[in-house]
């Protein structure tokens, strides 16, 4: 009997809406170009893949648009082929939910 409570109890917490761990900012290959400067989108999503079913889906932080800086890199020295930027300040969480 305490058993099953105990599988119970961690069954219903970790399918509690509230949880969820925290995630990898991963930037967007493309990026736009303003001038000198430069803008990128960041998703968020775990640090690793899940496999998770069909009925089930994963929900992360809303993705975010980062400003950055233009460099050549290998290119002509008047081009922006390098957006060199931070990932967001803002904490990346996720969680799987029942879709």
């Amino acid at each position: 009997m305490i058993l099953r409570l105990i599988v119970l109890v961690a069954t219903v917490g970790l399918s509690s809406p509230s949880f969820s761990e925290d995630g990898v900012w991963v930037p967007a290959a493309n990026f736009a170009q303003v001038n000198v400067a430069c803008s990128r989108a960041y998703s968020c999503g775990p640090r690793q893949d899940i496999l998770h079913g069909a009925d089930s889906k994963i929900v992360a932080s809303s993705p975010k648009l980062v400003w950055g800086v233009c460099s050549a890199g290998t290119g002509p020295t008047d081009s922006c082929n390098v957006c060199n930027t931070i990932p967001p300040k803002e904490k990346c969480e996720w969680t799987l939910q029942k879709k």
